[in-house]
């Protein structure tokens, strides 16, 4: 019955992720638009226009391979840019002019003062900034090269597994009304179906391993049942470590560019639900992530939220096993204490009947009594 209740709550669980996927798409899509366009925008005002446009014909043509940048105005041009800057700008030129290589023949534009803004204008950079990076944009992103949307169906899929697995990093939340009405009535619903599966896999597991144990144990008879569950209990989990820590880990690491250890960091704290949101997977803007990827990750999630809970449900019952024989040994020492406090009194017992009897009594009255 349980096999029969997991193969028909998987396809049923993967449709509830679709949907909401496909609804906080819809319902969070929209906004995130008008940030991005109010980032580029931004970023153009200052980047773009005009004085870019008259920068363009003093750009390297032979630089396009030698730089990371768009342009690199030639050294001999830097005269044409000082007609666009403040007087007291030129000190700044003739020091980045001195810090370049002898052999180099332009100076990337990205390292030229050519902003000159407002306080306002400041403001508003720092606005943007905060908001693109409350939306899950990195504020570096360009029109050209940015982080994935975080509202696409892959984002807004993800997005539907933190909910409902309450993993939860802190970095995406909707920010619409509708969005944030859709994502408590999700969780409500989501979240007791994705226990309740879980649970439903991490004992059908526990039932595989007692089964292998018991077919070990019609195999050998001689051998110590206690200890074959014991190896069949350690083999699952060693299984489990690989399956769902190390290669995902591997994966990470080389689709991220992490270290190995903040990739097994992430790891545990994704699939204990802790989700700090210090690390998060496919946000990088100079990476292109593949539906394979996200795929993946999702199966990886899922499998080692099974795999966790049977680790948790394993020490749980370890501890309540360490608990029921303290308790055992307390119940015993209490006995003996019971005991030993009895003993005195059965032992004094015969001594107050004796006390009690006509002869003692006679003998303990006064001697002057009994010799009248």
């Amino acid at each position: 019955m349980s096999t029969k209740t997991i193969l028909i709550l998987l396809p049923v669980f993967v449709a509830y992720l679709l949907i909401g996927g496909g609804v906080f798409h819809v319902l969070e899509s929209a906004e995130e638009i008008k940030v991005r366009d109010r980032v580029f925008g931004l970023q153009h005002m200052f980047l773009g226009g005009d004085l870019v446009d008259k920068l363009q014909p003093f750009c390297a043509e032979d630089a396009g391979g030698e730089y990371d940048t768009p342009c690199c105005v030639l050294k001999s041009n830097l005269s044409t840019i000082h007609d666009f800057m403040i007087w007291y700008l030129q000190e700044t030129l003739n020091n980045l002019t001195s810090r370049q290589a002898e052999n180099s023949s332009c100076i990337e534009m990205e390292k030229l003062p050519l902003l000159i803004i407002t306080p306002d204008q400041l403001t508003d950079i720092v606005d943007v900034v905060g908001l693109s990076i409350d939306r899950g944009l990195d504020p570096r992103s360009t029109e050209g090269q940015s982080t994935p949307l975080t509202w696409g169906f892959k984002g807004a899929f993800g997005f539907s597994i933190t909910v409902v697995t309450t993993i939860g990093y802190g970095k995406l939340a909707p920010v619409t009304v509708g969005g944030r009405v859709f994502c408590v009535l999700y969780a409500l619903f989501g979240i007791p179906l994705t226990a309740f599966l879980l649970s439903k896999i991490s004992k059908a597991l526990l039932k595989l391993s007692c089964r292998a144990t018991e077919r070990v144990c019609r195999a050998r008879p001689q051998w110590n049942r206690e200890r074959v569950q014991k190896a069949a209990q350690a083999c699952l989990l060693v299984l489990g470590l690989v399956l769902f820590f190390a290669l995902p880990t591997i994966t990470v690491c080389t689709t991220e560019q992490w270290t190995y250890w903040e990739a097994l960091y992430f790891m545990f704290i994704s699939l204990s639900t802790i989700g700090f949101g210090d690390y998060v997977i496919g946000m990088r803007k100079d990476i292109v992530y593949s539906a394979f990827y996200f795929a993946a990750m999702f199966v990886w999630i899922l499998g080692g939220l099974v795999y966790l809970v049977l680790v948790f449900d394993l020490i749980t019952r370890g501890l309540e096993s360490i608990d029921g024989k303290v308790g055992s040994l307390e119940t015993s020492s209490d006995d003996r204490e019971k005991e030993m406090k009895e003993l005195p009194e059965v032992e004094t017992a015969p001594k107050r009947r004796a006390a009690g009897h006509p002869v003692f009594h006679r003998q303990s009255q006064d001697p002057t009594q009994g010799s009248a």
